[in-house]
């Protein structure tokens, strides 16, 4: 499966709180995936909590839309038993201007028959200023 990271707000030309400076992911992995995806941040602001927003769908279908804290590592189980996504993306409280690491793993328990996942992160800050906003698309 061929696997893609980009920064929306860097892509789309929005001001996000956070500067993703760099993702280092794999661009290609066997099915069932389990995979692993790094990345370097910067704080344009103080932020003591933050709250993440992960959409996922495949083939357009949407299969998961959950809230949950941006602070400290998180998992998220996938619908049916098809596996689970761990994100770390914030050690709140986070000093501004201060640099952190962002960590994501993917791990699925079945292979995509076809078409593609997209997987949507955004986390905002208390005052609902968008922090950042991640996309993970896997072509099967």
């Amino acid at each position: 499966a061929k696997i893609t990271v980009t920064d929306k707000c860097a892509a789309n030309g929005e001001k996000c709180m956070v500067n993703v400076e760099k993702v280092d992911c794999p661009t290609d992995e066997p099915q069932p995936l389990n995979f692993k995806f790094s990345g370097q941040g910067k704080a344009l602001e103080a932020i003591d909590t933050a709250d993440m927003h992960v959409v996922a769908r495949f083939a357009g279908v949407k299969l998961l839309d959950k809230s949950l804290s941006a602070c400290g590592e998180q998992t998220i189980e996938l619908p049916a038993g098809a596996g689970s996504i761990t994100l770390d993306l914030l050690d709140c409280p986070v000093a501004d201007q201060a640099e952190f690491s962002i960590l994501c793993s993917v791990a699925a328990t079945q292979k995509l028959p076809f078409g593609k996942l997209d997987i949507e992160i955004s986390a905002a800050d208390s005052s609902s200023n968008k922090l950042l906003y991640l996309e993970v698309l896997v072509q099967a």
